[in-house]
């Protein structure tokens, strides 16, 4: 089988999007074929339909595809445990799209560099320039008896970094992969088998800037993040407990309740120097209510963000 699990446009109407296929099964988008010529059992595939080609005139004849990548095992050794993407942003400058940025988890082998025998999942970050080739893909995971699960993924304004979120139940992943200075976890996680909340910061090499983890003792989680107008930083996701943002930001939930936090973030000093902390977080109480997702955008009729 294949799942498209995100997909984005970029300014002139090309369409990425992100999925995954089963081993053995062959994908035809017109003349590009997307396959998992080696044996994983999963793996992630990017595809980009080319707004030049575009000739869909009804479901029967569909746009044209200018470029495939499959993330597969290159050196053939048996994956026994998916690899799937599930976030994917892009960055645009004035030459048009510069880079592809995917998030997603994976279990046994990425690639010849990337490995995971620790069990569970390990997060992958991944940038394509804007041909499809990989420039690179950092893996979080070490030791740790973990299962992650990426939700969102989006690009500063200027390029230089890139928000990644999602969740995680059991350890920790080790979040300094490619970081000069230390990772901080939040106190307020509890780091057992029920889920946590984390954002990642990278810089446009790949490096970590900064990781936090928000939760309770149950389970919490982010769906979605976005920029506002002034450049903080929008957390949208579900919490069944008692959520502590740190920086005496905190809210108590009853049932499954969707929340939104603020987060005021620096990225472009010295590792000492970089920070990000919550400002404010505000909850729905519902009876098992759940979000699905977020935007924001600047209402000039009261000059704020909604």
């Amino acid at each position: 089988s294949v799942v498209l699990v995100d997909s984005v446009s970029d300014r002139n109407g090309n369409i990425y999007a992100l999925g995954y296929i089963d081993k053995g099964a062959v994908f035809t988008f017109e003349s590009n074929t997307v396959t998992t010529l080696q044996p994983a059992e999963k793996s992630t595939f990017v595809v980009k339909f080319d707004a030049n080609d575009y000739r869909a005139t009804s479901f029967d004849d569909p746009p044209r595809v200018a470029w495939t990548k499959v993330l597969a095992d290159p050196g053939g050794t048996t994956v026994p445990k998916p690899t799937t993407g599930s976030a994917l942003t892009i960055y645009e400058d004035e030459h048009g799209v510069a880079a592809i940025y995917i998030l997603g988890s994976f279990q046994g082998r990425l690639d010849d560099t990337h490995v995971n025998e620790a069990g569970g999942a390990d997060i992958f970050a991944a940038r394509l320039n804007s041909a499809g080739a990989i420039e690179w893909i950092r893996s979080f995971g070490g030791s740790a008896e973990n299962d992650a699960v990426p939700t969102d993924a989006l690009v500063t304004e200027d390029g230089k970094f890139i928000y990644f979120s999602g969740y995680i139940y059991g350890e920790y992943p080790d979040f300094s992969s490619g970081a000069s200075g230390s990772i901080d976890v939040a106190d307020s996680a509890s780091n057992d088998d029920d889920a946590d909340a984390f954002i990642l910061a990278l810089d446009s090499s790949g490096s970590t800037k900064w990781a936090k983890t928000y939760g309770s003792t149950e389970s919490d989680s982010v769906i979605a993040i976005d920029i506002d107008s002034s450049g903080k930083l929008l957390v949208a996701g579900n919490t069944t407990s008692s959520f502590d943002a740190g920086n005496d930001i905190a809210l108590t939930a009853t049932n499954a309740d969707p929340y939104i936090l603020e987060l005021d973030t620096k990225l472009d000093g010295t590792d000492a120097e970089n920070y990000v902390n919550a400002v404010w977080i505000k909850s729905i109480a519902t009876n098992k209510g759940d979000v699905r997702g977020m935007v924001s955008a600047r209402d000039p009729s009261i000059n704020a963000d909604v």
